[in-house]
C-alpha cells in the first residue's frame, strides 16, 4: 500500500474520512497521476545496446577489409562490394522495422541511416569506375549522387517516420546543396546556403503542419538548416549577403515565440551569436584588435545565455497557462 493510501486508511479508522470518500479520492489520484515518459519495453536496454555494438563492429571491420584491400579489388568487385553491403543493410532494416521489439525497430532505423550513405557511395563507385566522359561532367554526376541520395532518405522517411531518419534527411540535404554549390565554374557558397536554408524552410512548413515528424528532432533539424543554410550563403560575399544569417535568426525566433517552441530560439539565439561574431572578426577584428573582440564575443554569448534562459520561462508559463 502507498504512503497516500496508509495516510487515507489513517484518517478513515479515525473517523475522518467514511469509505465512499476514501474510495473517490482513490480513484481520482490514480486517474490524474502522470503516464510514465517511457514504457521499460520502449526505453533503450541491453538489447538495443548489443544491436548497434555490433553495427559498430561490423561496419569497422567491413572498411578496414575494403581499406586494406581497395587498390587490389577490380572494378567490378569495387562496385559488388559496396552495392552489396548497401542492399543488405537495406534488408536488414526493412526486417527489423517489422520486430515486435522497440529496440529492435530503433535498430532498423539506424541501420537505414547507414544504407543511404552507402547507397550514396554505391552510386559514387558506380560513375567513378564506368562512368567517364560518356556519363557527363563530374560535376553532374556529383548531382545525380545527391539527388538519388535525397530522394532514397525521403523514401525511407516516408516508410517509417523516426528520428534517424529525419537525420538523414538533414544529411542528404547539405550534400545536394554542396554539389549545386559546385556545379559553377567557381564554388558558389551562396548557391549552396541558399538551397539549404530554403530546404530547411520548407522542412519548417511541413514540420508545423505535422506533416514531418517526429516534430522534436524535425523542429531541431528544420531550424539548423535554416540557420546555418543562412549563415553559408554570407560566406565570402557582399556585405548585404551576410545579414542573411540575421533576418534567418530572428524570423527563427519569432517562429519560436508564436509557436512556444524553445528549439526554435536556441537555434537562432546560436545562429546569431555566430554570424555576429563572424560579423565583427571580419570587419572590425583589425581596429578592435583580437583581444577587444574575444572580450566581446564573451559577452554576446553570456548575454545569449541569459536571453536564452529568460524565453525559455516564458514559453514555460504561456504553455502552463494555455
Amino acid at each position: 500500500m502507498s504512503e497516500s493510501k496508509q495516510h487515507l486508511r489513517a484518517w478513515q479508522n479515525a473517523g475522518l474520512l467514511d469509505e465512499e470518500t476514501v474510495s473517490r479520492i482513490v480513484a481520482f489520484e490514480s486517474a490524474s497521476r502522470p503516464a510514465p515518459s517511457a514504457l521499460p519495453e520502449e526505453r533503450p536496454g541491453v538489447i538495443e545496446a548489443i544491436l548497434y555494438l555490433g553495427f559498430v563492429v561490423a561496419g569497422a571491420g567491413i572498411f578496414f577489409l575494403v581499406g586494406n584491400n581497395w587498390e587490389q579489388l577490380t572494378s567490378w568487385s569495387r562496385l559488388m562490394l559496396v552495392t552489396t553491403a548497401a542492399v543488405l543493410t537495406l534488408g536488414a532494416g526493412a526486417g527489423m522495422h517489422l520486430a515486435a521489439h522497440p529496440g529492435v525497430r530503433r535498430g532498423g532505423q539506424a541501420a537505414w541511416l547507414l544504407a543511404v550513405a552507402l547507397s550514396a557511395a554505391s552510386l559514387a563507385v558506380a560513375f567513378n569506375e564506368y562512368g567517364g566522359h560518356q556519363l557527363g561532367d563530374e560535376r553532374w554526376q556529383i548531382v545525380v549522387v545527391a539527388t538519388a541520395t535525397f530522394a532514397l532518405a525521403m523514401t525511407l522517411w516516408a516508410f517509417a517516420p523516426s528520428s534517424l531518419q529525419v537525420l538523414a534527411i538533414a544529411g542528404a540535404t547539405v550534400f545536394f546543396a554542396e554539389a549545386l554549390g559546385a556545379w559553377p565554374d567557381e564554388y558558389s557558397p551562396r548557391l549552396a546556403g541558399l538551397t539549404i536554408a530554403t530546404t530547411g524552410a520548407a522542412l519548417l512548413v511541413l514540420t508545423e503542419l505535422g506533416v514531418f515528424r517526429p516534430v522534436r528532432t524535425a523542429r531541431v533539424a528544420a531550424a539548423a538548416l535554416c540557420g546555418i543554410g543562412a549563415f553559408h550563403a554570407g560566406v565570402d560575399s557582399s556585405l548585404p549577403w551576410e545579414f542573411i544569417a540575421f533576418v534567418a535568426g530572428g524570423a527563427l525566433i519569432g517562429l519560436g515565440i508564436w509557436r512556444a517552441s524553445f528549439t526554435y530560439v536556441a537555434v537562432a539565439v546560436a545562429t546569431l551569436l555566430v554570424a555576429l561574431i563572424t560579423f565583427m572578426f571580419e570587419h572590425f577584428g583589425g581596429e578592435l584588435g583580437a583581444p577587444i573582440a574575444l572580450i566581446l564575443s564573451g559577452g554576446l554569448l553570456i548575454g545569449s545565455v541569459l536571453v536564452l534562459v529568460q524565453v525559455r520561462t516564458m514559453i514555460h508559463r504561456h504553455r502552463v497557462a494555455v
